[in-house]
């Protein structure tokens, strides 16, 4: 365990690291301080949007001159609150001329957004970090942690549970720490240069596993040991020393090295029986492999939908929708809360992890009228659906992170954005396809990504893409995939294979 998380703690310090360099190299970038120097803010907005485009968090933005008063921000009007304003004053007072200043914006119940502040001839400039989108890049990674500043605020952790009311974690030195519910091997390390301290955290659930099944061997050996020793009394030397062998090999299985397999040069009962306690502990440990990682990724999976599917960013701008419309158009407003409330209790509900397609597709587009709600004509989502497709099993809101990328990496970057929905059923295989009009992708970044999919590599960057691939692979067959291919003149087409389980009826 101890090895596991130094080795997660180098993969979580280095995510870390260039998120921390992207953040500051923006804010001493030189032609970024000229612009906003010389109050140049259209030629800003250009370099700030490139920014959020290229870097791997999203960052708001909040520009204020030496009377506190604001200059620009990128914030909507619900999230600049009063609070955050006189907040940020209260910190820019604390930057120098020299160096970053850093600090963690926090609110009750939702993640806590790290601060980079920097001053400027006439004011100061100050990065909000995402701490939603921060969560959902690292969520991916095959371990939990917490980063902390030098004051114990929590500036990222991979369990909600574990942020307490005042944004805090408190853990001295490493060793073994068990929260309300499991028990888990911390590993620490403090960056003395930015007061910035980490925290590794490895339950290793199969380990445990695995030694409750070899138990289970030891046991049944030992209880057939007791019986071939009871019979050995009336049999010949040969098979006497053929049961301690057994008896030896056995015992290093349990006590030495689990991976050992018996060897024997006999070839009686006794080199039969070992061959089939052999194939018995490698099928074992085969299934076991499997069903482990699929039981975290489908905890994974239960987790983005949660809070990277339903994340905090999504839920605050319908209900900010809501409150607009109660004013202006009341119907509709009333429509929304119900599509809304719908969506909400459909995806806590984790007693089914598979619907059927047709089922879902109900709340994906309850989902898409949430949305061309708000973005109202600049968004248009059209579905094709063969009755046929309508009664495969699929897993749970698996198209709406697919949709979700769509829609957040096209408007950042463009007005307006066309997505087209078909499903058809070709050789008992459900064949899905999402279309968009989109930036889409260069052919170096959409053959690395194919590539990652194949290989269901851990590190892509494409977290939810990547999560789907390898649940189809391991619960719906080899025949489930999914793949990525250009939309023509531009944009990206998003291909879901979805092989029908054996069990399913027709």
């Amino acid at each position: 365990m101890q090895r596991n998380a130094e080795k997660h703690m180098q993969l979580l310090k280095e995510t870390h690291h260039i998120i921390e360099n992207q953040n500051c190299s923006f804010l001493q970038d030189e032609n970024v301080l000229k612009t906003l120097n010389e109050r140049d803010l259209d030629t800003f907005r250009n370099l700030f949007r490139q920014f959020n485009k290229d870097t791997l968090v999203y960052s708001d933005v909040l520009i204020i001159n030496q009377n506190g008063n604001v200059v620009y921000t990128s914030m909507g009007e619900g999230k600049m609150t009063s609070y955050l304003l006189e907040y940020n004053r209260a910190v820019c007072h604390k930057a120098d001329a020299q160096n970053i200043y850093r600090s963690v914006y926090y609110e009750t119940g939702q993640y806590a957004d790290p601060m980079y502040i920097f001053p400027l001839e006439d004011g100061y400039i100050t990065l909000f970090v995402s701490g939603s989108d921060w969560n959902t890049v690292l969520a991916d990674r095959p371990f939990d942690g917490v980063i902390t500043d030098g004051r114990s605020n929590i500036l990222y952790s991979s369990k909600h549970a574990w942020i307490s009311p005042h944004n805090k974690f408190e853990q001295k030195g490493s060793g073994l720490w068990t929260d309300s519910h499991q028990c888990y091997w911390v590993e620490t390390y403090t960056s003395k240069q930015q007061d910035i301290r980490f925290y590794s955290m490895v339950y290793d659930q199969q380990e445990n596993v695995l030694w409750i099944e070899l138990l289970f061997f030891i046991i049944t050996g030992g209880l057939w040991i007791w019986s071939a020793r009871s019979m050995a009394r009336s049999m010949a030397i040969n098979q006497s020393e053929a049961v301690d062998e057994l008896v030896g090999e056995i015992r290093r299985i349990g006590q030495v090295d689990r991976n050992h397999r018996i060897q024997s040069s006999r070839k009686d009962e006794f080199a039969e029986i070992a061959g089939q306690i052999n194939e018995m502990l490698d099928a074992i440990e085969a299934l076991h492999m499997k069903n482990t990682e699929l039981i975290k990724l489908n905890n994974r999976f239960e987790y983005n939908q949660l809070t990277a599917q339903m994340n905090p960013h999504f839920m605050y701008n319908t209900l900010e929708l809501i409150r607009n419309l109660v004013l202006s158009d009341p119907p509709k407003a009333e429509s929304l809360i119900l599509k809304f409330t719908k969506i909400l209790r459909y995806s806590v509900d984790l007693n089914n992890r598979q619907v059927s397609f047709g089922n879902d597709l109900i709340y994906i587009q309850q989902y898409i009228d949430i949305q061309c709600t708000r973005f109202e004509e600049r968004l248009f989502c059209e579905f094709s659906i063969e009755e046929s497709a309508l009664d495969y099993k699929v897993p749970k809101l698996f198209l709406q992170p697919v949709l979700e990328n769509s829609i957040k990496y096209s408007f950042k970057v463009q007005m307006d954005l066309h997505i087209e929905v078909t499903a058809v059923v070709e050789n008992d295989i459900l064949i899905i396809t999402v279309k968009d009009d989109g930036p889409g992708m260069s052919d170096a970044e959409r053959k690395a990504l194919d590539e990652d999919l194949r290989n269901h590599d851990h590190h892509t960057k494409s977290i939810g893409l990547r999560n789907l691939s390898r649940r189809l692979y391991l619960e719906y067959g080899k025949k489930s995939k999914l793949y990525v291919t250009d939309n023509q003149p531009n944009g990206l087409i998003v291909y879901i294979h979805i092989e029908r389980k054996k069990d399913e009826h027709v």
